[in-house]
């Protein structure tokens, strides 16, 4: 049960970032809003709190759930 919901948690985190890759195009083409350098970029999108949005939420999620059950299955393997 635990490896079914961290293969589920892995395919979560796989679709998130790939509709995070297409939100940050998304924003970068519809308002105009080049990349130029990447830290000026997203210290940009930071200030203006685009940065946190649903795929970021379920990413972030996933990805505590993927680490939850890591340390699950260790523990029960006894390492």
């Amino acid at each position: 049960m635990i490896l079914f919901i961290m293969v589920m948690s892995s395919m979560i985190s796989f679709v998130c970032l790939l509709f995070q890759v297409e939100f940050i195009s998304r924003i970068e083409k519809e308002l105009y809003y080049p990349m130029g350098s990447w830290w000026s970029w997203w210290e940009s999108i930071h200030l203006n709190s685009l940065y946190f949005n649903l795929y970021t939420f379920l990413l972030g999620m996933s990805v505590s759930v993927l680490i939850a059950g890591a340390l699950a299955v260790n523990k029960k393997r006894g390492v």
